[in-house]
């Protein structure tokens, strides 16, 4: 019987250290970003330096963790980070503390989130 919890307990630990497993974006070598609005469908090609280092930066802070559905319909912004030959690297649309990852649906785990006040700002809205 000692045997059998002794089993069961390293289960449930293993269960959650996986439920608890986070990742983050690493997105290198970005050249420039494209943010788009999906309210409005308005295209900027973000191409400064800085800026483009600030938002990768802001990005490659989040911490996710695996979501199975996200509960919405539609997206208010979309990224993609290209190199400078003009390959993507990167695509992230974020729905509050949810985003659709390269495809991924993840929840934002943590306090940081992505600036949407700041992808506001640099689409004039």
């Amino acid at each position: 019987m000692k045997r059998y919890f002794a089993c069961l307990a390293v289960l449930l630990t293993a269960l959650l250290a996986a439920c608890g497993e986070t990742v983050s974006p690493s997105i290198e070598g970005a050249a420039y970003i494209e943010l788009q609005s999906g309210n409005t469908g308005e295209l900027v090609t973000i191409t400064d330096a800085d800026t483009v280092a600030q938002i990768t930066a802001d990005v490659n802070a989040l911490r996710l963790r695996d979501a199975q559905e996200i509960d919405s319909t539609g997206w208010s912004y979309r990224l993609r980070w290209y190199d400078a030959d003009g390959a993507q690297l990167a695509e992230l649309l974020p729905h509050g503390w949810r985003v659709d990852w390269n495809g991924m649906r993840y929840q934002v785990a943590g306090t940081h989130t992505v600036d949407t006040d700041a992808l506001d700002d640099l689409l004039g809205a």
